[in-house]
């Protein structure tokens, strides 16, 4: 199993799943949507590799599992129904245990039900009231900004958007593109923005 080394920004390399995730330049990827029966969501690069698949298992909990392009779970996202605040937990491979419990995200404010931008907390800093990260979402322009939150500094790590029809439909029909900066957890990014699309539905 790999090891989990999450930290926050300010560091030459950002791990939160694992340094593999972390590329030394900016990185491009595309979230599709899956027909398959058992998927949801693909993950795929700029030459249409399929880097993540996203699986939806049988579960009472609304669980998802994000699994590499060899199948392996990568991480176990699951959404807890009986908060109001709209709770999801984010766990290492395909545990729903405790001490693999990564992060989680919820929304800013549960008297805001219409509220679709919400703060991601890091485990390892659960003693504090204060978000690792939070996401800016603009829905009106189908535009997601994953912003890394810091005493002194907002810094953007990863923004999704809605790709151009004309060069979607020539592509291979990509429904949102994400750039993801340097050194930045791919694996994450990609885990937060997804809870994002399902929230959306």
């Amino acid at each position: 199993m790999q090891s989990r080394q999450p930290h926050l920004m300010g560091r030459s390399r950002s791990s939160i799943i694992g340094d593999r995730y972390c590329a030394p330049y900016p990185i491009s990827l595309a979230i599709v949507k899956n027909s398959a029966a058992d998927g949801i969501f693909s993950v795929k690069d700029v030459n249409g590799n399929t880097v993540f698949n996203l699986k939806r298992p049988l579960s009472l909990h609304s669980r998802r599992i994000l699994c590499d392009n060899t199948g392996q779970p990568v991480l176990t996202l699951r959404k807890n129904l009986m908060t109001a605040h709209n709770r999801w937990q984010v766990f290492l491979g395909e545990s729903a245990a405790a001490h693999d419990l990564i992060f989680t995200i919820k929304r800013k404010n549960i008297f805001h039900l219409n509220s679709r931008s919400p703060d991601v907390f890091l485990v390892e800093f659960e003693t504090t009231t204060d978000c690792c990260f939070e996401v800016e979402a603009l829905w009106s322009q189908r535009n997601f900004k994953v912003i890394a939150v810091q005493s002194h500094s907002h810094n953007v790590v990863a923004e999704m958007y809605s790709p151009d029809p004309v060069q979607s439909s020539a592509s291979f029909g990509e429904d949102f593109w994400v750039k993801v900066e340097t050194n930045v957890d791919y694996a994450f990014i990609v885990a937060v923005l997804i809870v994002i699309l399902h929230e959306s539905n």
